[in-house]
Formats: structure tokens, sequence, C-alpha cells
């Protein structure tokens, strides 16, 4: 498609690509085909499978009929790695294990129960990969039961177990909050937008159709990017009116100490072990100031009344 979202050309055939990258080197050619790819609604999800890649696998525009089959290799494939049956994961998924073809009728429409019935001899035969694509898809989602299951249960391992997950919280290659709020401002539309050459408007959600309403087209300068500001290299914090080199500490008032940290200044109130002492080191005004030096040493020098014995004002406050 063009920069108005007209289609310029043909559709391209997917049998006409295979190992044949010179399409790409073509100007403009990157940009037409993202375009292309937001601004076409994609086909409905069911058990039918596109002979482009049912007959036309990797096939060899000089051969006819050299092309493979995607469905029968990933049958043949789950064989021979000894996956689990259909059934198999229907059970692991919790839902109920079928002893015979009616008991799928919940899950898969009946047509397309009755071909299962002529194409296996039992259920449990059933491989995973025609069993889980025959399912009538969830509510909101594309996949049925089971493969929403099984794929829901991989991307939680990826991310639980990627050490390199943006939002672990290991201390040592963890984001700081502010750079996490930014990261997840960011989104795929803007992605585009970064790496088109030409690109004047897309919608804001790249994956749904453009909606005048719902989801318009609007220029590139309108979607959110990424502040790199925050990830500048901090070789200092500031608290109040004191500067503090990262990796030390200083005090930034009698009762409050303050680490810099490349995340930031990170306070602790300090215990105070002997108030007189606290007062010979800092100013009246400074210790009454303090709201951590009141809780802790206001049985002494009575910060909140105002003292009218000098006999019990023992630290000269007034």
């Amino acid at each position: 498609m063009d920069a108005d979202y007209s289609e310029r050309t043909p559709g391209v055939r997917l049998r006409d690509t295979f190992f044949n990258p010179d399409v790409l080197y073509q100007a403009g050619m990157v940009d037409e085909l993202i375009r292309g790819l937001a601004g076409t609604p994609m086909e409905t999800l069911d058990q039918f499978i596109s002979s482009e890649v049912t007959n036309h696998l990797f096939e060899d525009r000089k051969m006819p009929y050299s092309g493979m089959d995607l469905a029968a290799i990933n049958i043949q494939r789950a064989r021979d790695h000894g996956i689990p049956g259909y059934n198999e994961y229907r059970a692991w998924c919790n839902l109920t294990r079928a002893r015979d073809f009616d008991d799928l009728k919940r899950e898969i429409p009946s047509p397309v129960v009755e071909n299962l019935r002529r194409l296996y001899i039992h259920v449990d035969d059933i491989d995973l990969f025609p069993g889980g694509l025959a399912e009538t898809p969830l509510m909101g989602g594309v996949v049925g039961p089971t493969f929403a299951c099984i794929i829901g249960h991989q991307f939680r391992l990826l991310r639980r177990c990627d050490r390199f997950w943006y939002e672990n919280e290991d201390p040592l290659v963890r984001f700081t909050e502010a750079q996490l709020a930014d990261i997840r401002k960011v989104t795929l539309s803007r992605l585009v937008c970064n790496n088109l050459d030409q690109v004047s408007k897309i919608q804001r959600s790249i994956l749904d159709l453009a909606d005048p309403f719902l989801n318009p087209r609007v220029p590139c300068r309108n979607i959110a990017s990424l502040d790199l500001e925050l990830w500048k290299e901090r070789l200092s914090c500031t608290v109040g009116h004191t500067t503090i080199d990262v990796g030390s500490a200083e005090r930034i008032s009698p009762c409050v100490m303050c680490t810099c940290t490349t995340e930031g200044p990170i306070c602790q109130s300090l215990k105070i072990g002997n108030c007189f002492n606290l007062a010979r080191s800092f100013s009246h005004a400074a210790v009454l100031d303090d709201h951590v030096c009141k809780v802790q040493c206001a049985f002494v020098f009575r910060a909140l009344p105002r003292v009218v014995d000098p006999v019990d004002n023992q630290l000269g406050f007034s």
C-alpha cells in the first residue's frame, strides 16, 4: 500500500516469495509491505489452511508440484518428537478428557467432529495440531481453549525464566520506575514509525484495523515515544539543597540520611542514640524542622509546646 493506504500493486503470492528476497531491495518496498500488513484484515482462523502453505510451501517456480504441505509437516514433526495427542493436552489443560468423539462437541463444531471421526479410529489418535486447530476460538480470541492454554503456559515460562525480561526485579539489571513507565507507553505503532523510511500516518493500535473513531490513523508525532533522557548515566542526586555523588551517602537533615544510587536517592530515618549530642551538632532550628528528630527527641527538648520553665529546657530550646 502507498502512503495513503491505497493498494498500489496486485497482491504478492507467498509461493513467489520463498527464497526470493530481491523484492525487499526495491525502493520503499519495506514501507509498502508494512502498510499493507497494517491495512489488510486477517483471515478468519478456522480449521482450513491456505493452499499457499499446504500445496506450495517452498515451491520451486521452475518445478511444478514441488511444493510441500506445512500441515502434514507439523503433524509428522509432532509424531517424530513424541508429542502427546490432542486428548492428552485436553486433560493437561483441565478440559474433560474425551472418551469418544461425541465428547468433543463442546469445543469443536459437530461437522468437524464428524470429519475427525472419519479420519481417526479412536479419539486418542487425534494429533495435537489438527485437534487444536479444529476448536472454536475463545471469546475475544483467535484460538480455542487447548491452544490458548499451551500458548499462555509457554509465554509465562518465557517471561519468568528470561533474566533479560524488562520487568525483572534484579537490582543489578532492572530499570527504574520512571524508565519502566516510559517503556510501557511505547507501542508497536511507535516502533513502526521509528523504522519506516516514509510514514505519515498510522493507526494507534497497528494490529487492529484503522477506524475513524475507534482506531484512527494519526501522525507519528502524536504517538508517544521513548524518552532517552531517562537513560542518561546518573552522576549525582539532588535532595533538597544537597547534591550527593552516586555511591555516596550524606545527611540531608539532622535525622535523615540519603544514599545516591543509579536509580535515584534512597533516604532513611536515623536512629538517634543521644539527643543531647544531636543538639550540640546541629542548630536548634534544624532539629526543630526535622520531624524525625521530633518523634525521637521530643521527650527531651519538648519541641511541640513552648518551654516555660528554663530549668526543664535542658537543651536550650524555646
